[in-house]
């Protein structure tokens, strides 16, 4: 039985599962770019028609500026970790970055947590030799929450 005290974690076969993902969806953030495109393209036209074309040249630029990030932006819109705590005790970590993606079992009797430090606030999994990054994509409180709902998990595996 799931313990009612998890916030983020989702029930799946009666084991924790969080998802630790961008709080934007794709077609979200499609719309508000292709909005911000077709404003700065009224724009430009609108100056084009008023013989400023100069300017109407910089804010096709800054059209370019825009794509350029945008791309950038969307190539890592879903990024993002899953972590699931298997029936058979594994720890399961499935890792979006970009194209690549990868999954991680790990045995939680194994695995200690360090206190999430600052700049980034990022938790720190360490399994032997191996070290994980994961909550890249979530806020500093959504990372918090979740470390306070692993970290007891965690101790009882230890345990």
């Amino acid at each position: 039985m799931l313990n009612p005290a998890f916030v983020f974690a989702v029930p799946q076969n009666s084991a924790p599962r969080w998802s630790l993902k961008r709080t934007i969806t794709p077609r979200q953030f499609l719309a508000v770019v292709s909005t911000l495109c077709i404003t700065v393209i009224l724009l430009s036209s609108g100056l084009s028609l008023g013989g400023m074309h100069v300017e109407a040249m910089a804010c096709l630029a800054g059209l370019l500026v825009i794509g350029v990030a945008a791309y950038g932006f969307a190539r890592h819109a879903r990024d993002g970790e899953t972590i699931l705590l298997r029936s058979d005790g594994q720890l399961q970590i499935d890792v979006v970055l970009g194209a690549q993606c990868s999954t991680v079992l790990l045995n939680p009797q194994r695995v200690r947590m360090s206190p999430l430090q600052p700049p980034q606030n990022l938790i720190w999994l360490h399994h032997g030799s191996k070290v994980l990054q994961i909550g890249r994509a979530v806020t500093p409180a959504r990372r918090a929450a979740f470390a306070a709902e692993l970290k007891p998990l965690l101790a009882r595996s230890a345990a």
